[in-house]
Order: structure tokens, then sequence, then C-alpha cells
């Protein structure tokens, strides 16, 4: 992740390695965990988080495109 020079590409890849990071950490929570209320509870934290990451995401993104005017010189398509 350190290698991408602009923030959106950083974004991405840390968007993508969230959404992957939770599935397996609630999983393991739950397998560790075994099926009682608790588990229910952290699938719903699951789930919520799987509703919230990428929306705040895309605020973000959109917060650095609004403020950065020179955005477009690092979202080049060659």
């Amino acid at each position: 992740m350190y290698r991408f020079d602009y923030v959106l590409h950083r974004m991405h890849a840390a968007a993508i390695i969230d959404t992957l990071g939770l599935l397996l950490v609630f999983a393991g929570l739950i397998v560790l965990r075994g099926l009682c209320w608790a588990s229910g509870k952290i699938l719903l934290i699951l789930l919520f988080q799987w509703l919230t990451s990428p929306v705040s995401t895309h605020r973000i993104a959109r917060v650095e495109i609004l403020t950065n005017p020179e955005y477009d010189k690092h979202c080049e398509v060659e």
C-alpha cells in the first residue's frame, strides 16, 4: 500500500483489504464463540461494518476530489 503515490489509490487498496479482513476476523470470532447470542451480535456488527465502510470510503474520496484541483493528473488512463 505504501507504493501507491496518490491518496485515492491508497484508499482503494485499503478498502479492499478492510472488507476481506473484517470477514475473516469476525468469522474467526464466530467459530471461536460457537453458535450463541454473542455470535449473532458479531454477525450484526459485521453487517453494519460492511454497509458503512464503503460509504465512508466514498465520502472521503469525494472530499479529496472536491478539494484537490489537480486530481485528474493522478488519475489519468493511458
